[in-house]
């Protein structure tokens, strides 16, 4: 393998990840308000909000640093 497909696979995994956490805290959010939780929930919202912002940011830069 080069070196420009171990990077696109490393950059392919943590996007995945990314949307994963994303998922997991959106959930986790749902849960919350069911249980009638709205701190907790907001807490959850937040952190699936944060892992969104970081999937985005890595969707926005095209070309990874050096």
């Amino acid at each position: 393998m080069t070196t420009e497909t171990l990077d696109a696979v490393a950059r392919a995994t943590a996007l995945r990840r990314y949307a994963q956490a994303h998922d997991k805290f959106a959930e986790l959010e749902q849960v919350m308000l069911q249980r009638q939780c709205p701190h907790l929930a907001s807490i959850a919202h937040a952190l699936a909000l944060i892992a969104l912002r970081a999937w985005v940011a890595d969707q926005d830069d095209p070309e990874p640093a050096a």
